[in-house]
């Protein structure tokens, strides 16, 4: 899988996870874009600043969802180790 716009990421879906690894090792990320497909209930994004603010927002498309993240939000955070989990 690869993610849909911005910084390039790919990534697997195993069930309903989905996990996503930058292209290139340490990409600074202004914007990403994610397809969720329909079942997809939890996402991790990894490769970001750690400890991090992001503004996530989630839009139903018609296979499931876009997951879009921005650096800088308030309503998710990045863990000690760059990694973005988020479940929907």
């Amino acid at each position: 899988m690869q993610s849909n716009s911005g910084t390039e990421f790919d990534g697997a879906q195993f069930g309903a996870i989905e996990v996503w690894f930058p292209v290139t090792a340490g990409a600074v990320v202004v914007v990403a874009a994610f397809p969720a497909p329909a079942g997809v209930h939890s996402v991790l994004i990894t490769g970001l600043a750690p400890n991090t603010g992001y503004s996530v927002s989630i839009q139903t498309t018609g296979t499931g969802n876009t997951v879009g993240v921005f650096p800088g939000g308030s309503n998710a955070t990045s863990d000690a180790g760059g990694v973005l989990s988020l479940s929907f």
